[in-house]
């Protein structure tokens, strides 16, 4: 339809001018100098017609062979935009293929012309960090932050993921902590936080950190009770190291280890793993009466493998009493080798060599540790039966041999 209408306008148009011409043709002059020129009105027209015609077919012909061979130049802002689109979008099909190195120059291009900059400079560093070309990707991260001013969190996140990406973990804890005190709340920021503490062993600022994890919903509560156990036990194993820097003197390292448990929430106290770390450390520095105190508590409330085994290690001050308990113990758990280490542990102890023996080879019958040789071996060293204790020594010995080398295996 709209074809037809222009048709009919040009027939329309050329009998007009055909009338135009029959009725009077009119007379140009154009004279410069001892030079003229002379023609018709419509032959003027017909010639200034033609030249726009043939003006036109040149110019298409130039653009599109110049386009051809990539040598045009946009010089309009509407042809710099359309161009930085097509740099952007191929830009992006190269990432998600893996082209690395042309998605980042595409997309550093597409930047530089305006198209998305904080976008896709940062997703040309990304870029750049696969290629391992660390100088290009500062210089995208710094071109974002001069053409973006406003894009400094989405800048820092993305610098703090490529240093995370290449094990910078000390220089991902200054990047995010940076843009905490921009934005103390933000969810993404806390959880690569985190990550960096449990990571660098920064016991101290995950436990600060733990109330904004668990308000901000960056952990579940399974999670949150996690972290505040391992955090704990970490603080707690840290003033134990601690101790051994202050000498012989007991009472500082006991007061190093109470101010460690002092910060301990009252909740976390009762639970196994977390008292099994400070009354470890109570045995080491010394406080064994202390320690038994705490972990018959503990082991009168509720059973536990791991405190059974240290109460074996802390001779308290009533040694009858202790013993008297440790029987109770064993004769509700005796399928448990490691309340008949303890029990072995204990009558060595007291000198009850015999029923140190007998203790000690049931938790071996019933699981064979290399504890249980190293302290049986002790036994038959009391007795002066020496041959037995070197044989006992060397199965202990062999046994963490062969736990480490599955430990190098697994690692």
């Amino acid at each position: 339809m709209k074809a037809f209408t222009k048709l009919l306008l040009l027939f329309i148009l050329a009998g007009a001018v055909s009338l135009g011409i029959v009725h009077d043709s009119g007379y140009v002059l154009i004279a410069y100098g001892d030079m003229s020129f002379e023609t018709s009105v419509w032959m003027f027209f017909a010639v200034i017609v033609l030249a726009v015609i043939i003006y036109n077919l040149l110019k298409r012909v130039a653009i599109t062979s110049l386009r051809s061979v990539g040598f045009l130049v946009p010089v309009t802002s509407a042809s710099k935009l359309k161009r930085a689109k097509r740099y952007s979008s191929k830009g992006l099909d190269l990432l998600i293929n893996g082209e690395w190195e042309q998605a980042g120059r595409l997309l550093g291009k597409a930047a530089d012309q305006g198209e998305a900059p904080l976008i896709n400079y940062l997703t040309a560093a990304r870029a750049a960090n696969e290629i391992g070309d660390s100088n290009t990707v500062i210089e995208y991260l710094r071109k974002a932050d001069d053409q973006v001013p406003n894009g400094k969190i989405g800048i820092g996140i993305t610098q703090a993921q490529i240093q995370l990406a290449n094990g910078q973990w000390e220089q991902a804890l200054a990047t995010l902590e940076e843009i905490r005190r921009h934005k103390p709340r933000h969810q993404y920021v806390l959880k690569l936080l985190k990550q960096v503490y449990v990571k660098l062993h920064e016991w101290e600022q995950l436990t600060e950190l733990l109330p904004d994890l668990r308000k901000r919903h960056v952990v579940d509560e399974e999670e949150y009770q996690a972290l505040q156990q391992q955090a704990s036990i970490c603080q707690l194993n840290k003033a134990i190291a601690k101790c051994q820097s202050v000498g012989d003197n007991v009472s500082k390292r006991i007061g190093l280890l109470e101010e460690a448990w002092s910060n301990v929430p009252r909740k976390l106290r009762k639970i196994p793993a977390v008292l099994a770390a400070y009354t470890r450390g109570l045995i080491k520095v010394g406080a064994t009466g202390y320690a038994e105190k705490e972990l018959r508590k503990a082991l009168e409330r509720n059973y536990d493998a791991e405190l059974v085994e240290l109460y074996g290690l802390a001779k308290g001050e009533d040694l009858n009493a202790q013993l008297t308990f440790i029987e109770e113990l064993r004769s509700e758990y005796s399928k448990y080798p490691e309340v008949a280490l303890a029990q072995g542990r204990l009558y060595l102890h007291a000198n009850q060599l015999d029923k140190a023996e007998q203790a000690l080879r049931e938790s071996l019958q019933l699981h064979k540790t290399e504890a249980a040789y190293i302290e049986l071996s002790k036994v038959f060293a009391k007795k002066g039966r020496v041959e037995e204790s070197t044989q006992y020594l060397a199965e202990g010995l062999a046994l963490v041999d062969q736990r480490r080398q599955l430990v190098a295996l697994s690692s």
